[in-house]
């Protein structure tokens, strides 16, 4: 097959959360099989021209279009008619497209672009899909939104709410498609030793350690983690790293934890990434994500269970399989979390160990990309043929 990548951000743009990460991985397994694949994105990208940066494109046919200034907060940033123009000469290159995330000005660029082709599409959401009850998303979403979901010839859903959120927006069952996200597990096969990400918050094995490592923003409900830790773990031996960029709620997050007097088990850190990132996940032993909007499976969670680590989440981000391979915990309701934490604190070393063997049971047998990569492979192949 030859696969397009059509995608707002890729790697190594790692600051863009989890879908450069993802796509990059579904493009390796898709190469391994012997399929060709090429790139469209911004040139957010292109300005990364190491060596690593290199090796780890290669052999991707990557082309770019050009980021602006303006209007970046609504994905606007960019010249529709580049974008088009590139779609019009280079879409009959390509068997299959893969589309990720919803709104943004490649999509509806793409839609335009369809009008003179007839290459099948397949959309990966990443999250971004569920409905808004204000603001410019109710006026873009009819005209946009709902047909690049109905044209698809295949969408793909990392949840059952996920799939449901397609349904709304109009996508036939018969190609409304589970497709978890993916992570490469051999890449996180040896891990940092444990001691490491704890000796630099200098606390000891005995000390239980939760750990956000995410976007310090408004929707990720760390405001409600941090209550949460204080009322389960004030009396205990535990600490709560809170590791990522500062999307402006950071200085009233250090304010809440200085009111609550938690300054000593509350600790801030700058985001990490790379094996700084892998330690910081095999040091500690619970991840904790608990958003307060819908955004399916979070990366970062996939990543923690790959090293080992326990997940506790949410039914907004939920990591199907987790309660059922006792890899972690999804709370139901948010009030219960402080629950939640205080049973974990509880948690003896013998039931830590086994949480964390099937932690990486999950991961390999669920998430691997090699598993989710021929899942793929198997559905874009299926929207060819139709």
């Amino acid at each position: 097959m030859r696969v397009l990548q059509l995608s707002l951000s890729y790697a190594p743009v790692w600051s863009h959360g989890g879908p450069p990460r993802v796509m990059l991985e579904y493009a390796r397994q898709l190469q391994r099989m012997g399929h060709r694949v090429g790139v469209y994105t911004s040139d957010e990208s292109a300005h990364f021209n190491d060596e690593q940066t290199l090796k780890l494109l290669s052999g991707l046919d990557i082309s770019h279009f050009r980021t602006g200034t303006l209007l970046s907060k609504y994905y606007f940033n960019y010249s529709f008619t580049e974008i088009v123009g590139w779609l019009n000469r280079r879409l009959a290159e390509f068997d299959v497209v893969h589309v990720a995330q919803t709104r943004t000005i490649a999509n509806v660029a793409l839609q335009c672009a369809l009008l003179k082709h007839n290459t099948p599409y397949v959309l990966s959401a990443f999250g971004s899909l569920p409905r808004r009850e204000h603001g410019l998303k109710t006026l873009y979403d009819p005209l946009f939104v709902a047909p690049l979901v109905k044209n698809a010839c295949g969408v793909l859903a990392q949840t059952a709410h996920e799939a449901d959120a397609y349904r709304q927006f109009g996508a036939a069952e018969d190609r409304v498609h589970s497709l978890p996200l993916c992570v490469n597990t051999a890449d996180l096969r040896s891990v940092p030793n444990r001691d490491h990400f704890r000796r630099s918050l200098g606390i000891d094995s005995t000390c239980t350690l939760f750990l956000f490592l995410g976007r310090l923003h408004q929707t990720k409900g760390v405001s409600h983690l941090i209550d949460s830790f204080a009322a389960a773990c004030r009396g205990r031996n535990a600490v709560l790293a809170l590791v990522g960029n500062d999307c402006g709620v950071g200085d009233a997050l250090k304010d809440q934890v200085a009111a609550l007097g938690m300054e000593h088990k509350i600790r801030f850190l700058a985001p990490i990434f790379g094996m700084e990132r892998t330690a910081a996940y095999s040091g500690a032993d619970y991840y904790v994500i608990t958003p307060r909007v819908f955004e399916e499976t979070p990366l970062a969670a996939l990543e923690a269970l790959s090293c080992g680590t326990a997940v506790v989440t949410n039914f907004r981000a939920a990591v199907p399989g987790l309660d059922e391979y006792g890899a972690g915990r999804t709370v139901s309701d948010d009030l219960g979390l402080p629950d939640v934490l205080r049973e974990l604190c509880e948690q003896s070393t013998d039931c830590r160990a086994e949480v964390r063997r099937r932690a990486r049971a999950l991961a390999i047998e669920r998430f691997d990309s090699a598993v989710v990569g021929s899942r793929l492979a198997d559905i874009l192949a299926r929207s060819i043929s139709n």
